[in-house]
């Protein structure tokens, strides 16, 4: 007792001043615990709404992408040359093949205008789709996509795909119909599940459930009406459990995409936090405070360091390093202080540099992604103005890719996307960029002093192209391509010429394949 009033004596200075640092010591921590409790409760929920979000929006785009495919795969068979001839015989034998090729269909009919099936690949009775709103959308020449709707058969649980089927007036003669059971999208919702508690569903615009969920035993599909109301917030969800959810809608706004976690999940994880800042009290204030009053000059200096370097890595420098030289008379606590610093410094520089490198490359084909773009065109603009040059986009297709991927597989495909990616940077300079725009289509950015200089290299990647075969397991393939070349200086922004970039590049698409379009209508 006497040696803790010697030490704290008021009515001296050293005294003062220690009970001052123990004060503001315990005020500040008191402090930061109030406040780090409130921000970590409101950060949690912040970052599981962020996350909610992020999942429903990925999930939502590979229902989007889903869809698409399944529209595509409708078109393929609307574009057969047996289903435009109306022969029904060959007609049936596509549709079976492709019935028993495809997974995700169930069936597929051809139907003719007064709306009966003629072509079944499943069933060899009739059908009749003449009231069905998306038939109607067919007679008009429309594409469409139907409600969730169930069988009259065995109450399976269907979405149509349909697309006309036109003659060379492009009138309707008769309508491809696909259906596709709900289960397809089952396995796309599960596979978006997170945490221990997360999950999604979908429900349509009536609040049927169209997909499975976690903790409901009933699971009828379509059969009756979901009466939760669901918001971006806390609710209690159909499990009688509060949750944090969120919801998108999707596929023309005729479902709603719902993520829930439960608000226990989150608690349990605000109650670690308060475990690990009681115990993190507990040790500042029997190892931490002693330390500060004996040797606080010699904390204060490598403090200083500390802070400056986690100010160069706040502001981007992620590879700052302290220089332990200048640390020499600090305590071993931040000396390890000081080395794990510069440890996690160095991680963090190289993460942050694959995370940068990741997001801003193509996996496939090692190009620079569609991401990119919009950075590297905004320098090649720069550059030119200081080079005193100009710039072109280049936008590059694969002519028939998707009968590549078809005939010789998707394997097949992926080859010859990298091996064509590996052509345009093998013939272009270091200064210029190529870019994966998606899919089968690539962009080139390319520098000039004259423009028979982009003349010259679009040749150089043809000539290359047409006397080459890809060859991938033995197998020859002869690839053609479509472009379209825009001149950045005859065009007012960057978005205007990479727009008439890829009108050139359809109307080169479509008007006999394999041709290059510049924009003064110059074709090779």
């Amino acid at each position: 007792m006497n040696k803790l009033e010697y030490l704290f004596k008021t009515h001296t200075l050293r005294g003062r001043l220690r009970t001052f640092i123990i004060n503001l010591i315990l005020f500040v921590v008191l402090v930061i615990s109030i406040f780090l409790m409130f921000m970590t409760k409101s950060q949690i929920k912040l970052t599981y709404q962020n996350e909610l979000n992020s999942i429903i929006k990925m999930q939502n785009q590979t229902i989007e992408k889903w869809l698409n495919e399944r529209e595509l795969d409708i078109r393929f068979l609307v574009n057969s040359e047996d289903v435009k001839n109306n022969n029904l015989k060959k007609t049936k034998i596509l549709f079976e093949n492709f019935v028993n090729s495809q997974s995700e269909f169930y069936f597929v009919s051809l139907i003719n205008l007064e709306g009966h099936s003629i072509v079944n690949s499943t069933f060899d009775n009739k059908q009749f789709f003449g009231d069905e709103v998306f038939f109607k959308d067919n007679l008009d020449g429309l594409d469409a996509i139907s409600d969730a709707s169930l069988t009259e058969v065995n109450n399976m649980p269907l979405i149509h795909f349909s697309s006309p089927v036109l003659n060379k007036y492009n009138d309707v003669i008769a309508v491809v119909v696909g259906a596709v059971r709900l289960s397809s999208i089952q396995a796309i919702v599960e596979n978006f599940r997170f945490g221990k508690t997360g999950e999604t569903y979908i429900i349509n615009a009536k609040k049927q459930l169209l997909t499975k969920r976690k903790y409901d035993k009933k699971n009828k599909i379509l059969h009756e009406k979901d009466l939760t109301k669901i918001k971006k917030d806390f609710y209690e969800s159909y499990s009688k459990n509060e949750v944090l959810g969120t919801f998108e809608k999707s596929n023309f706004g005729r479902w709603i995409i719902v993520a829930e976690i439960s608000k226990d999940e989150m608690h349990e994880m605000f109650e670690q936090f308060l475990i690990y800042v009681s115990i993190f009290i507990i040790i500042l204030l029997v190892l931490i405070i002693p330390l500060i009053l004996r040797f606080s000059n010699k904390i204060e200096k490598p403090l200083q360091f500390l802070l400056h370097g986690s100010k160069q890595i706040q502001d981007g420098d992620y590879g700052h390093e302290i220089d332990s030289s200048l640390i020499t008379h600090a305590t071993n606590e931040i000396k390890d202080l000081t080395s794990s610093f510069n440890s996690m410094s160095n991680v963090l520089k190289s993460v942050i540099g694959e995370l940068t490198r990741q997001s801003t490359t193509d996996v496939l084909t090692k190009l620079y992604n569609r991401r990119e773009l919009l950075r590297l065109s905004i320098n090649a603009y720069k550059s030119s103005i200081e080079d005193n040059k100009h710039f072109s986009i280049l936008m590059i297709d694969i002519d028939h890719f998707k009968k590549i991927n078809d005939s010789y597989g998707h394997d097949c495909g992926d080859f010859v996307l990298k091996t064509f990616g590996q052509i345009l940077k093998m013939l272009t300079r270091n200064e210029d960029k190529v870019v994966r725009y998606g899919g089968e289509e690539f962009v080139a950015l390319i520098r000039y002093d004259e423009e028979k200089d982009v003349l010259k290299y679009i040749k150089r990647i043809k000539n290359l192209i047409e006397k080459n075969n890809f060859v991938f397991n033995d197998i020859k393939i002869k690839i053609k391509f479509c472009a379209g070349v825009s001149l950045r200086q005859n065009y007012d922004s960057y978005d205007k010429t990479i727009s008439f970039a890829d009108k050139l590049l359809y109307k080169a698409k479509h008007t006999g394949r394999n041709k290059i379009i510049l924009d003064d209508n110059t074709i090779l």
